[in-house]
C-alpha cells in the first residue's frame, strides 16, 4: 500500500520562502514538532552561524546542527525521513509495506511514492544532535570613520554577510546582534514569515518601538540625510533607513550633534528610499 498525505503545518506559504518552509514543514512532521518549534530551530541556526537570514545554505546547516544524516533509501527502511525532490523538501514515512509522502498540495509531486522514492535515493534521517558547532571568529578590518560614516560590524563572529537588517536594528536600538535577531524573529513568526529581514517584519517592529516612517526626498543619499539632520534634534535620536533597493542602515547621533551612518562598508552614497525616526 502507498499513498500521499497532504499536510501543511503553517497555513501561509510564501513563494519566496518555499525552499526553507518546505524543510521546516518536513522536519516538523518527521520529529512531531509544532511549527513554532521548527521555526525556533531555524532561528537557533542563525544564532549559531551568525549568517545571512535568507540564505539557502542555512537549511543544510540546520539539518547538520540538529543531527540529520544522509543515507540511501532501501526497501528495508522503516521510520520517517526527509527527502529533497525538485528543490523542495518532503517528509516520508515507511512502516511495514506502506510508503507515505507528506506533501503540501497535490501539485507538489508528480507520481506515486514508489515512482519517486527508489532504491538508493538519498534521504535524511534524524540520528540525534550532532556535536556542538563552533564557528571561528573572523577579524574584519574596517576603514577609518569619515564625516558621515562610522564603521562597525555588530556580527558576533565578525562575518561580512548579508545580515544588514539584524545589524541595523542592533545599532538603531543599541542592543546586541543576538538580541536583535530574537526581536525580529518574534515579529516574523507573528507575520507567518521565516525571513527576519523582510520589509513587513522590519516596518512592523520599528512601528511597535515608536518609530515614525518618513519618505525621503528624491535623489537624497545617506550623506545628504546625515547633513540635513545635523543640529536639528536635541537629545538622543536614532534612525533606521532603507538604503538603495536591498540594503538597510542605522543612523545615529554622534558627538557634537553630528549624525553618522553605522555600517560595515561605505553605503553613504546609496539613495535613501525612506527612513524611520524616533526622538
Amino acid at each position: 500500500m502507498e499513498y500521499i498525505e497532504y499536510r501543511n503545518l503553517d497555513l501561509v506559504w510564501k513563494k519566496s520562502e518555499e525552499y526553507h518552509r518546505s524543510c521546516l514543514n518536513a522536519m516538523a512532521i518527521v520529529e512531531d514538532l509544532s511549527w513554532k518549534e521548527a521555526y525556533g530551530r531555524y532561528i537557533q541556526t542563525l544564532h549559531t552561524y551568525c549568517s545571512t537570514p535568507d540564505h539557502k545554505k542555512n537549511i543544510k546547516k540546520m539539518l547538520k546542527l540538529f543531527g540529520y544524516q544522509k543515507v540511501r533509501y532501501t526497501k528495508d527502511f522503516e521510520g520517517k525521513a526527509i527527502v529533497l525532490m525538485n528543490n523542495l523538501y518532503f517528509a516520508i514515512e515507511k512502516r511495514d509495506d506502506d510508503l507515505v509522502i507528506y506533501v503540501r498540495n497535490p501539485k507538489s509531486v508528480d507520481g506515486t511514492p514508489t515512482d519517486l522514492i527508489k532504491e538508493g535515493t538519498a534521504i535524511l534521517v534524524p540520528v540525534g544532535n550532532s556535536e556542538r558547532v563552533k564557528e571561528k571568529t573572523k577579524f574584519t578590518s574596517l576603514k577609518k570613520d569619515t564625516y558621515t560614516m562610522r564603521y562597525e560590524n555588530k556580527n558576533p563572529l565578525g562575518k561580512n554577510v548579508g545580515d544588514c537588517a539584524i545589524r541595523a536594528i542592533a545599532s538603531t536600538m543599541n542592543i546586541g546582534w543576538h538580541e536583535s535577531l530574537d526581536a525580529l524573529a518574534k515579529v516574523a513568526y507573528e507575520h507567518h514569515c521565516i525571513f527576519v529581514n523582510t520589509s513587513i517584519v522590519l516596518d512592523s517592529y520599528l512601528s511597535r518601538q515608536g518609530f515614525l516612517q518618513i519618505p525621503a526626498h528624491k535623489k537624497m543619499n545617506g550623506s545628504d540625510l546625515c547633513e540635513k539632520l545635523d543640529h536639528k534634534f536635541a537629545g538622543e535620536v536614532r534612525l533606521f533607513a532603507y538604503s538603495g533597493k536591498s540594503h538597510v542602515i542605522s543612523i545615529v547621533k554622534e558627538k557634537e550633534d553630528r549624525f553618522k551612518i553605522v555600517d560595515t562598508w561605505d553605503s553613504s552614497k546609496r539613495t535613501i528610499q525612506s527612513y524611520f525616526i524616533r526622538y
